[in-house]
């Protein structure tokens, strides 16, 4: 039983107008820029382990939808102190966010599959509409700090493919 049905206008995203049309228990505006961001679209402290700029359109798209899935979960609650059966667990979540690609997140099997990562980790019924972002930043700022590299690695060394044996 889903009684919440909550949507999420992301950053001046276009809503289509069906989607305007519903009924809506919850209704709410995420945005990540003006004068109280909701969520923060910077990465920090990564001057040990980024030595270049991360880029790519879609990339970067990724990472704020994710923002904007993370925000949205988190104000949207799920049921009541009474509902001891949780009854009321499940929410129907629906996100208009604006990225640089909407045709690539729009295509019926990219949305499948990030509405199914998303039911199997939260148990909520997710829809997505993506248009056309207005932003002409499309790189997410990285806030480095100067540090001196003593010199240019060559090589990743992942911990757990090896080298955790030899934390014993």
């Amino acid at each position: 039983m889903t009684d919440t049905r909550a949507l999420f206008i992301c950053d001046e995203a276009t809503v289509p107008p069906d989607v305007d049309a519903q009924r809506w228990s919850h209704r709410d505006v995420i945005r990540s820029s003006g004068d109280t961001p909701d969520i923060n679209f910077r990465a920090q402290s990564l001057a040990a382990t980024v030595l270049s700029v991360i880029a790519g359109t879609r990339a970067t798209d990724l990472v704020q939808i994710a923002s904007y899935v993370y925000a949205a979960d988190q104000l949207v609650s799920r049921g009541t102190e009474t509902d001891v059966y949780a009854r009321r667990w499940r929410r129907h979540l629906t996100l208009c966010i604006p990225v640089a690609d909407p045709e690539y997140w729009s295509r019926q099997e990219l949305q499948s599959k990030l509405r199914g990562v998303l039911a199997f980790l939260t148990e909520d019924e997710w829809e997505f509409h993506f248009s056309t972002s207005r932003s002409t930043v499309r790189q997410i700022p990285l806030e480095l700090h100067d540090q001196e590299l003593l010199e240019s690695p060559d090589t990743v060394v992942l911990l757990s493919g090896g080298v955790d044996s030899l934390c014993t």
